[in-house]
């Protein structure tokens, strides 16, 4: 059974918009229309910043989902440009920048998911360190191993 839900201030959803859009506590104040002393209060309540950063993952998922959709697009129109006449390499160079900005993108986003996942399963591990094998075994099993040695 969960807990009661947490009261949200009025304008929660609004910063938690805001911050995915603003990196600086002055923007967002400016984009929300709230004082910045209101943010800073806001942002230091970890659950509301902890949304704010489940709300970041969501956004980085679904823009590698889109561009991964794309890559084999970008695939075909970059070996029909590398392997077409001189004359259409000539006139695709505008496209062939743009295909490969769009495959770096994919790529930094891809590293950055990946990067994001271990840092969650490393701090997921500091908070809950394993319990040492030695502590698992009874005093019985103790004794019962060093009379037998």
């Amino acid at each position: 059974m969960t807990g009661p839900t947490p009261k949200r201030r009025p304008y929660h959803h609004q910063l938690v918009l805001a911050f995915l859009e603003h990196t600086r506590l002055a923007a967002v104040a400016a984009a929300t229309g709230l004082s910045k002393s209101t943010v800073e209060r806001w942002k230091a309540v970890p659950e509301n910043w902890a949304e704010v950063d489940a709300a970041r993952g969501e956004l980085v998922e679904s823009a590698i989902s889109r561009l991964r959709t794309y890559m084999p697009k970008v695939a075909e129109e970059l070996a029909a440009i590398a392997f077409g006449t001189s004359g259409e390499k000539a006139e695709a160079y505008v496209r062939v920048r743009a295909l490969a900005e769009i495959r770096d993108t994919f790529l930094s986003l891809n590293q950055r998911v990946e990067l994001e996942q271990r840092m969650s399963f490393i701090e997921r591990a500091l908070r809950n360190p394993p319990v040492p094998r030695a502590s698992l075994l009874s005093p019985t099993t103790d004794r019962a191993e060093t009379n037998a040695a």
